[in-house]
């Protein structure tokens, strides 16, 4: 994974200095579900509710939202 890490310019935050396999996962899953492809997501991560993507991801949209608001005001 660093090696990966490494080729792919990914610089990880935190205490790792490569892209841990969960925080690959995490990362693939918050890409797609901003994406609007939450239905892709449930399937690359292999959950069996689309439920379980919405909760483990909502944040991301939220994050979205929040951030559409702010380019709004200023």
């Amino acid at each position: 994974m660093k090696r990966l890490t490494k080729e792919a310019g990914i610089d990880p935050d935190g205490d790792y200095d490569y892209l841990p396999l969960h925080g690959a996962r995490r990362a693939l899953g918050r890409d797609l579900y901003a994406s609007d492809l939450s239905e892709k997501a449930q399937e690359a991560l292999c959950h069996q509710s689309i439920e379980t993507t919405r909760e483990a991801y909502s944040d991301t949209k939220m994050k979205d939202v929040s951030d559409s608001i702010d380019e709004v005001r200023d």
